[in-house]
């Protein structure tokens, strides 16, 4: 997996999608350089001699050239170096990524509208290399879980509905266990009194194992279990979300035993006392080599003030023994709804987080590396930098995923007037650009990178005013 990875800010635009969900190059793309050069930059005293002689443009800008590692103009990437068959061209075109399969479902499932991160997937893969998908469906009329799995070549291999209550349910993340059951965290009655949920299902025959349940205080109230790790003591984590009596949430840590879903340990976190305190995880992870899980949470700071905070637990202590929040401005002056949208741990034990970051209600992504230790802010990315569709209502990676070989894979959507257009990145482990491809989906908000390196991908399309789950492979 990763040994070292140094994210550079490269620079490109989405690749198109015909009707069938093939790429086909952006024209702009499909041509030579646009700045007329060959991007061969080892000779320092051509380029210099080049650039100061380069004409200006009507705009008056100067003419782009392909290589100096500075996008401009109709450039759709640069990466500053003169390799021909990266991830960057020396025509200054990003390589496309292929589309191997995309399953786009037969009939609508829910009401988008109403609830547009429903059909948000969570994957994981099976020992045996399938990879199992779990997404909201309410074909039934349920609103029930839908877990499929798939080979690596698309085809499905089994289907099972997961009912968690009888009315409306939701569903966070899924965990293959090696004995080919898998684990779903979610959420029961969302639409009422929601409950956080976590089941253990019968690979063989989609049964209910074991039941977890983590219910809040108040009445009517809506928890939910977030996200699920194992640990070194093979337990399962579970991240959940419930409300107080007095008012906000705490955030939960619960140590599971596998088998019977008995909680053997927990830990739990409240915010800010002074009533800004409606919290909510999103993500966890587990640091074998610290015995540490790292949970995201959303925390609320003002009236419409949000910010990433992870915290740092380690069993037995039942608070965290470590709170960062690297991204904090401190001030509370305009409304700031800036979430984690995942966290991840390189196989090199690097700790990576994505969050949302809205300024003047146009939102961009944040990929920052922070210190396991003690929290401190490595190095940061930022969406805006990579030019991904440059949206009027912004654009950004709603999921982080990292492969086996520590390759990273960002998806995410672009966003115009309430249209949005979805994407997919590959990068090498050396965070150098691998491959881009834009989907014509609106909204792809989850990846996951299996074993053999495949980019799966999963969403929602809207289509006659409702949405239809996708999930599609790419590399």
């Amino acid at each position: 997996m990763r040994s070292r990875l140094l994210i550079l800010p490269l620079t490109f635009t989405l690749l198109a999608c015909t009707d069938d969900g093939t790429t086909a190059l952006d024209e702009a793309g499909s041509t030579t350089n646009p700045g007329g050069e060959s991007g061969d930059t080892d000779d320092s005293s051509e380029s210099e001699s080049e650039t100061e002689e380069t004409e200006e443009t009507e705009t008056g800008e100067p003419e782009p050239i392909c290589g100096d590692g500075s996008v401009a103009a109709d450039e759709l990437c640069d990466d500053g170096n003169s390799i021909d068959d990266d991830g960057c061209s020396n025509a200054c075109v990003p390589r496309a990524c292929s589309i191997t399969w995309m399953h786009v479902d037969d009939s609508p499932t829910i009401n988008y509208v109403a609830d547009p991160n429903a059909l948000t997937p969570a994957f994981d893969e099976l020992q045996n290399g399938d990879i199992v998908v779990a997404q909201l469906d309410d074909s039934l009329g349920n609103h029930d879980i839908r877990v499929r799995v798939h080979a690596p070549d698309g085809a499905l291999v089994s289907q099972t509905f997961v009912e968690l209550s009888p009315l409306r349910d939701e569903v966070h993340d899924i965990l293959a266990d090696p004995s080919g059951d898998f684990f779903i965290a979610g959420t029961a009655t969302a639409g009422t009194d929601g409950v956080a949920t976590v089941v253990r299902i019968s690979g063989i025959d989609g049964s209910e194992q074991w039941r977890f349940e983590s219910n809040g205080e108040v009445p009517s109230s809506h928890d939910w279990a977030a996200a699920l790790a194992l640990d070194d003591q093979g337990r399962l984590l579970v991240a959940t979300m419930v409300n107080r009596a007095e008012g906000g949430r705490t955030v939960e840590l619960h140590a599971l035993d596998p088998m019977t879903g008995v909680s053997e340990w927990m830990g739990s976190w409240v915010g800010l006392p002074d009533g800004y305190d409606y919290d909510f995880a999103t993500d966890l992870v587990f640091d074998a080599a610290r015995a540490r899980s790292y949970v995201a949470v959303a925390q609320q700071r003002g009236v419409d003030w949000w910010e990433p905070v992870v915290l740092a637990f380690e069993a037995p202590d039942e608070q965290p023994v470590l709170e960062m929040m690297p991204l904090g401005d401190g001030v509370d002056s305009t409304p700031e709804y800036d979430v984690p949208l995942a966290l991840i741990m390189s196989p090199s034990g690097r700790l990576w987080m994505a969050s949302q970051e809205t300024e003047a209600a146009v939102f961009h992504t944040l990929i920052s590396e922070l210190d396991p230790d003690d929290g401190a802010l490595l190095q940061s990315l930022d969406s805006r930098d990579l030019g991904v569709g440059k949206g009027e209502n912004g654009s950004g990676m709603q999921s982080l995923a990292v492969g086996p070989e520590g390759e990273l894979a960002w998806t995410g959507s672009t966003f115009t007037a309430g249209t949005g257009s979805g994407f997919v990145l590959a990068l090498d482990e050396d965070g150098q650009l691998d491959c881009v491809v834009g989907v014509e989906v609106q909204d792809l908000m989850r990846a996951f990178v299996a074993s053999d390196g495949g980019i799966y991908a999963g969403g929602m399309q809207p289509i006659s005013g409702a949405g239809r789950g996708v999930v599609l492979r790419v590399r």
